[in-house]
């Protein structure tokens, strides 16, 4: 049972994780463009606002102005100059189009001053820090669910390999000889019409065996009447018991009689033996 269970529990995982993936890219795909937007619009207009703040302000003064500027974020907003952070050119190119940057990995938020080589950057984002987290989540939930078809398999399975395991022993008994051998599954057994074929089977072997000694021990019984009346007869004829002819006949006789006994003992093999 544990290697049927086994294979079983295997395919119906594959088809789970198959479907949970497929599912798990279109959701994902769609909430991330969904979720990036939101932020991006959010955080395009804080960073304008803090943005339109720096202009007529010395650079040496910008971090300065932002830590004295009371904004009310629940994030960090701060400058910092484009070299601290190493960006590949297709965000080099996003950022000089005044496009916001996200860096997933520090849970940041980037976007370029004019006509500088600053960077404002917010972040970290708790929010981001909490998607991150949440996805480890999502991870151990689908194990947990995964570990849990087992639990349907096994009740599933169970008393179908238990009617399986009935029919299999009925079988061992039948192949021992115990010709009365049937086997008995409920009306609701998934193996019903298997256990009844099995039984109509078993019923025609016996038949079958049961006809073929009767038939053996007929022909054989009906052979030995006129051989015992051939050799008696044979006794009482007169004349030298030695001649050729008679020797022949006594020798087709014995040959005769050991074909009936050798039929009288397949007869008596035919049906097998319990072991």
């Amino acid at each position: 049972m544990r290697r049927l269970f086994v294979q079983f529990y295997l395919l119906l995982m594959a088809c789970f994780l198959v479907a949970v993936i497929m599912v798990g890219l279109v959701y994902k795909q769609a909430s991330n463009e969904k979720g990036e937007r939101y932020l991006s619009d959010l955080l395009r207009t804080t960073l304008s606002l803090i943005e339109a703040d720096l202009r007529g302000v010395p650079e040496d003064r910008w971090s300065e102005t932002l830590a004295n500027s009371d904004y009310g974020f629940t994030f960090r907003v701060k400058v910092e100059k484009m070299s601290n952070y190493i960006l590949d050119e297709e965000s080099k190119q996003a950022l000089d189009r005044g496009e916001i940057v996200m860096l997933e990995d520090k849970y940041l938020f980037l976007q370029k001053l004019q006509d500088s080589n600053y960077l404002l950057v917010a972040g970290p984002l708790r929010y981001l820090f909490f998607l991150h987290q949440l996805k480890w989540v999502d991870y151990a939930l689908l194990a947990l669910l995964g570990l849990s078809l087992a639990i349907p398999v096994f009740l599933w399975m169970r008393p179908h390999w238990r009617d399986l395991v009935a029919l299999e022993r009925t079988a061992g008994r039948l192949a021992s000889g115990d010709l009365a051998a049937r086997v008995d599954l409920p009306p609701h057994s998934g193996v019903h019409h298997l256990g009844i074929a099995f039984n109509h089977m078993a019923d025609n072997i016996g038949a079958l065996i049961n006809s073929k000694k009767t038939l053996t021990n007929a022909v054989a019984h009906e052979l030995r009447t006129p051989l015992a009346r051939l050799r008696y007869r044979l006794a009482l004829l007169e004349g030298d018991e030695d001649t050729p002819e008679r020797q022949a006949i006594e020798r087709d006789l014995t040959a005769i009689d050991k074909l009936v006994e050798e039929l009288l003992f397949h007869a008596r093999l035919d049906r097998p033996r319990r072991r």
